[in-house]
């Protein structure tokens, strides 16, 4: 068995592997992947990284291309990070604001039913007692909810850079996407 042999297969076994892991994630779960899980979490690229030679130029730069958008530590990645927290902030302040609408208007329906209550309180008394005690006890659940709301936005961080962010990964979308199919139609010429 010669050399060129050797590593031709390698290069078959593990870089099939790595676009078998590949073909079927969008960029955004492929990000995700190598994002969760910590260190202990498998790194699509701390396995066995392909040799690269022996294969068309096209098909040695599309890896080195998933390499440098996908491998832990690469500045597409962190800029990716960056923009999920910065997503996750924006959805964090919608829910901010859905609670706040909500106090608002259980605060407006407190206020009728003062009004109500004061207009005719002489003859409304033990009718609406039991009605604004149940309006004050939602009020009270809604001003909690949004308080949690609030606490769980402050947590979140606020990052700038938020253009060069979305530039660097867009590219990097796009170059993944290309790199991917690129390497699938290799290897379906491969077998």
């Amino acid at each position: 068995m010669t050399g060129k042999s050797s590593t031709r297969r390698r290069w078959r076994t593990s870089g099939r592997h790595l676009v078998e892991s590949l073909e079927h994630l969008t960029f955004d779960d492929a990000c995700m992947l190598q994002l969760d899980g910590g260190e202990n979490a498998s790194d699509l690229f701390n396995l066995h990284r392909p040799v690269i030679t022996g294969v068309p130029h096209d098909v040695a730069s599309a890896l080195n291309t998933l390499e440098e958008i996908l491998s832990r530590g690469s500045p597409t990645l962190e800029a990716y990070q960056r923009e999920d927290i910065r997503e996750t902030r924006v959805l964090q302040e919608e829910k901010v604001r859905t609670t706040m609408a909500e106090v608002r208007y259980i605060d407006g329906l407190v206020d009728e039913h003062m009004d109500a209550v004061e207009g005719t309180r002489a003859r409304l008394h033990a009718a609406l007692s039991g009605s604004v005690l149940a309006v004050h006890k939602h009020r009270g659940v809604a001003k909690s909810r949004f308080e949690d709301e609030v606490v769980a936005l402050m947590a979140i961080p606020q990052l700038p850079g938020h253009s060069e962010d979305q530039h660097l990964v867009g590219d990097a979308e796009e170059r993944y996407e290309d790199s991917v199919l690129l390497l699938d139609e290799f290897l379906d010429m491969q077998y």
